[in-house]
């Protein structure tokens, strides 16, 4: 099995959880994974980042994170 092919079944797995990334202007980023474990890894480096001033990576402006959730789907 190649690297892509490897990339391409991840990537066609279905999606279980939701990390919900929520900011002080009321925007809401999703992160999709396929396991609890991975939803909690993911969660637990964003939620390092709570209360922090950040800059956004599609405008440039300063965001800053008020809440990370995992959502069950």
């Amino acid at each position: 099995m190649t690297a892509q092919e490897i990339i391409a079944r991840r990537a066609a797995a279905p999606k279980n959880f939701n990390v919900l990334t929520t900011y002080a202007d009321g925007k809401t980023i999703d992160h999709l994974t396929e396991t609890q474990g991975q939803a909690e890894v993911y969660k637990a480096v964003r939620s390092g980042k709570i209360g922090r001033d950040l800059i956004s990576n599609e405008t440039g402006e300063t965001v800053r994170i008020v809440s990370v959730e995992i959502v069950a789907l």
